[in-house]
């Protein structure tokens, strides 16, 4: 328990971060942590901890308390400067949170220029997914992809995996890929995904997606390590969706 006499105190928080190779930055990153009631800590620049598969870094400033999101830019710089950290850690001698992340995080930052920050936040459910498209010849598609999922407690939501795949070309021909996406619904343990694409503007040019398979694991929340895998190697198109369902 964080007690509020504490949130004047000076302490010293522990940054993790994990990059996959494709995904790491040689820009320097500056980072703020901000707790529950508002309270933050300042810009601290962290230096290149995206640049190596597991960066590390410490800052010293006020105890904001219970954390609820951390704020990221970066100055670009470099021959590598677009970043995506696939996991950042902030640890006290009070606690630890971890966010989990896809998103690429390319804007030449400023705490000036709000549009240029980037906002990672403590969720109530966390989700891994790892996902292979069949490497026969038009498999791959050009469509987003969109998942569905459902939950024993009731709760449903539909997630746009193009939008929050690590790469700019999503889905093509062999592609395996490890998405992770967060949502604020108190979802538990998963028991049904669907998947459909969505044409838009490319008709039917490349746009039927072959699934060859998934494992969809809850990283955050309640039912946090269940885990929902299938093989189904099968065509999704936008008039024929894939269904599967999960009973524990």
């Amino acid at each position: 328990m964080i007690s509020a006499s504490a949130a004047t105190d000076q302490i010293t928080y522990t940054i993790d971060c994990t990059t996959i190779s494709r995904n790491r930055s040689t820009a320097d990153i500056f980072v703020k942590i901000v707790g529950k009631d508002g309270r933050a800590t300042g810009w601290h620049n962290v230096g290149e901890i995206g640049k190596k598969s597991a960066g590390h870094a410490s800052i010293t400033d006020v105890n904001v308390g219970q954390i609820v999101y951390v704020e990221l830019y970066h100055n670009l710089k470099g021959l590598q400067y677009n970043w995506a950290p696939t996991t950042f850690t902030v640890k006290t001698n009070d606690q630890s949170v971890t966010i989990y992340n896809s998103k690429i995080l390319s804007s030449d930052g400023s705490p000036d220029d709000p549009n240029s920050i980037e906002r990672l936040s403590i969720y109530n459910s966390s989700f891994k997914l790892d996902i292979k498209t069949h490497s026969d010849l038009c498999a791959g598609t050009d469509a987003d992809v969109w998942m569905k999922i459902r939950s024993k407690n009731g709760c449903e939501m539909e997630v746009n995996l193009s939008d929050n795949h690590p790469a700019s070309n999503a889905f093509e021909i062999g592609d395996y890929s490890t998405i992770y996406f967060n949502t604020y619904i108190p979802f538990d343990e998963i028991v049904y995904v669907s998947f459909r694409i969505d044409e838009g503007t490319w008709g039917k040019i490349a746009s039927d997606w072959y699934l060859d398979y998934f494992t969809l694991t809850k990283m955050a929340g309640m039912g946090a390590g269940s885990i929902f895998t299938e093989a189904p190697y099968d065509w999704v198109s936008e008039d024929k969706p894939v269904e599967y369902f999960y009973y524990y």
